[in-house]
């Protein structure tokens, strides 16, 4: 008796192999996130994408804006960096930086602090570069979309995109991923303690001892994969975890086939249904693709039935 119960419970399977695949792609996200942390930052080169800093002494600007939602702005700044040159950023509304208008004294700009700034250097937007173009126009410079690159080169620093973000994002993604696992392997517990529950009032009630005597005395099947166990004159239905398992006495089946349809319509899910006198229909085993267990399970329902022919919906 004792090994019949290990053998119900068996049927819930483990769920040792979600819980190690989750827990593989969180630790991969996770390593990731943490290269993603540790990337180095070169100085920006407005010819190159990667990610960079720059020291910026000032910006002028902001000459366009992004908004996105209403709540999220991105404001594009002309900046000058601590060697002179001058380069594109965009940055959040909030950032504080050192903003002054086109003209800046030469004493003024001598005595200004640097700032690091980190992001992504990227391609310049178009609608960008016309903005940049019409905030340049009453300066004299012979600024167009077409040589605007000659002064500040076809990339800009976007620090609205740095590594750390990426990083935050990876890590959310990892502990996702960690928490579905966690959650998929405690569901598996939660099913054996029903099971166990299941078992321990079918031995109070005595029916446990009619079940055992019957798959000890016939030919006996337990499916994991489909959640079923089958004997001469029950089938055992595990597909409702509150439940733990159904007990259904085959003698009360009078048709047994596979079916393909789910509340009226087609589905790819094959189903095994069991069907009474009355008409009532029970859908156990569903399964996706071929299955020797479903083979097994539907052929051994079938005998036990004396159920000929097959009937596919």
């Amino acid at each position: 008796m004792e090994e019949f119960k290990k053998d119900l419970l068996k049927v819930c399977g483990k769920n040792t192999a979600a819980l190690i695949i989750f827990f593989v792609l969180g630790g991969v996200f996770l390593a990731f996130g943490l290269l993603m942390w540790i990337t180095a930052y070169d100085p920006f080169d407005a010819q190159t994408d990667g990610y960079a800093t720059m020291e910026v002494t000032y910006v002028m600007g902001p000459f366009a804006e992004l908004t996105s939602d209403g709540k999220d702005h991105t404001e594009f700044y002309i900046a000058e960096d601590s060697e002179g040159y001058w380069s594109i950023i965009a940055t959040k509304g909030e950032t504080s930086l050192p903003v002054y208008g086109v003209d800046v004294d030469d004493t003024v700009l001598d005595s200004l602090p640097t700032h690091t700034i980190r992001g992504k250097s990227t391609s310049m937007p178009p609608q960008a570069a016309h903005y940049l173009v019409d905030y340049l126009s009453d300066t004299g410079l012979d600024i167009t979309t077409y040589n605007y690159d000659e002064y500040f080169g076809d990339h800009y620093l976007d620090t609205t995109h740095t590594a750390v973000e990426n990083s935050i994002v990876l890590y959310v993604i990892a502990a996702v991923f960690t928490v579905l696992g966690i959650i998929i392997f405690s569901a598996g517990g939660n099913k054996k303690k029903a099971v166990k529950k299941k078992i321990a009032l079918l031995e109070q009630n005595g029916g446990l001892q009619r079940i055992y005597s019957d798959f000890a005395n016939s030919p006996r099947i337990f499916s994991p994969k489909l959640g079923v166990a089958v004997s001469n004159h029950f089938i055992l239905d595990y597909n409702n975890t509150k439940e733990g398992f159904y007990v259904t006495p085959l003698d009360d089946i009078t048709n047994v086939f596979k079916c393909n349809m789910l509340n009226g319509d087609p589905t790819t899910t094959s189903y095994i249904a069991l069907e009474t006198a009355d008409g009532k229909r029970t859908l156990v085993a569903a399964h996706s693709g071929k299955s020797k267990d479903f083979d097994q399970v539907l052929n051994q329902l079938k005998a036990n039935i004396h159920q000929g022919g097959v009937m596919t919906w």
